[in-house]
């Protein structure tokens, strides 16, 4: 059973694997110790260097682009007056949107929604009442149950029928 580092150290390649006969070996040459040794450090300063680069002309970008974000938004009392009025309108928004939110109930559309749901839930309450007379009846067929046995067997209410 292999350690984790050794399968870490395969799953990226960092040792191959030599077969010789029925047996794995996973093993490095001291050569290839030392190429692998001096590529791998030899990166990672090419690697820090370039990211350095990136970052620094990164930055150099953001500080651009924050200069000229600058441009045009002095405070200034014209500004000033005008995120005011900016603040007062989204209020007002805010206050037009709940009174549109409590009369919402008389809107055509809504009322006809819900008519359409009424319907629906009053078919499939007439369609559920009516598999229950049907259950009943095939007991009372198939048992010789009496009806009033069933439905006190199974609370089923008395005045159960269709709704109109």
């Amino acid at each position: 059973m292999r350690g984790r580092l050794m399968e870490r150290d395969l799953s990226l390649r960092m040792i191959p694997p030599r077969v010789t006969g029925k047996q794995s070996e996973y093993s490095h040459q001291p050569s290839e110790m030392r190429l692998l040794r001096d590529s791998s450090a030899s990166g990672q300063r090419t690697l820090k260097s370039s990211s350095f680069a990136e970052s620094s002309q990164k930055k150099e970008a953001l500080q651009k682009s924050i200069e000229k974000s600058k441009i045009g938004r002095e405070d200034t009392a014209e500004r000033a007056a005008l995120i005011e009025e900016l603040a007062a309108l989204r209020q007002k928004k805010e206050q037009l949107k709940a009174e549109i939110d409590k009369y919402r109930e008389c809107d055509p559309d809504v009322i006809e929604e819900m008519r359409q749901t009424n319907k629906i839930a009053k078919e499939a309450a007439n369609r559920w009442t009516d598999n229950i007379f049907s259950i009943k009846s095939w007991a009372k067929r198939k048992f010789g149950f009496e009806e009033s046995r069933i439905d006190k067997s199974f609370g089923i209410p008395e005045d159960l029928d269709y709704i109109d």
